[in-house]
């Protein structure tokens, strides 16, 4: 037999205990915000400009555009649409711009490791990899939420959304954002925005452990 994590057994979905999320929804939606502070001149991380030595000052400059700017407009649009976040957080971000962390705080957001910096390790998000475009990724998360509270109507389903603050933060992706959460919150009916912790915890609380 190939290797195993041995956490948990296979389950199909098909075979899931039968529940509910709070007044009887069937569909969960957590929004994720990515937090990252990078090195300057050194570490890891993807070269988004090809031809350039990396690490440089561009991608660095681009990156940290998200701590100064994009998370603070993303914010905004989180309290606009009453959207409730799990900040997946580097740690580094506390002894950077530490105001940042308290802003999510006063709103009663979750606060998730998300390791201590991504200049030592560098995940591929799925704009810049995949040369995806804002509208695109509008189109994604839409047509996404469609299906899964079409198939949430039979059984109850968790819907998570990831963002990055130096990518969905910038002023033409935010507009395309925002059609996106206008079309969930206009079609929310039998959905919980909730956070990853809630959410696990409602799940923990009401279906049995085997």
């Amino acid at each position: 037999m190939l290797r195993s994590h041995g956490r948990f057994p296979y389950s199909a979905i098909t075979n899931r205990p039968s529940f509910t999320w709070p007044e009887e929804r069937r569909l969960a939606i957590h929004v994720s915000l990515n937090l990252e502070h990078f090195a300057y001149g050194e570490g890891l991380g993807i070269s988004y400009s090809p031809g350039l030595p990396h690490p440089n000052t561009y991608n660095w400059g681009w990156r940290e555009y998200g701590n100064r700017v994009g998370v603070w407009r993303l914010l905004e649009l989180f309290d606009e649409f009453k959207l409730p976040v799990s900040l997946l957080l580097n740690s580094e971000v506390y002894d950077h711009c530490a105001e940042v962390v308290a802003a999510f705080r006063a709103r009663g957001d979750e606060v998730v490791g998300h390791g201590r910096t991504n200049s030592e390790h560098q995940n591929d998000p799925m704009i810049a990899l995949h040369h995806g475009t804002a509208e695109a990724f509008a189109d994604v998360i839409v047509a996404n939420f469609d299906e899964m509270q079409r198939q949430s109507r039979r059984q109850s389903l968790v819907y998570g959304i990831a963002l990055h603050a130096f990518i969905m933060g910038q002023p033409f992706r935010i507009q395309a954002l925002r059609r996106a959460f206008e079309h969930l919150r206009k079609a929310d009916e039998g959905t919980w925005f909730a956070t990853t912790g809630a959410i696990a915890d409602h799940f923990i609380a009401t279906v049995p452990s085997n």
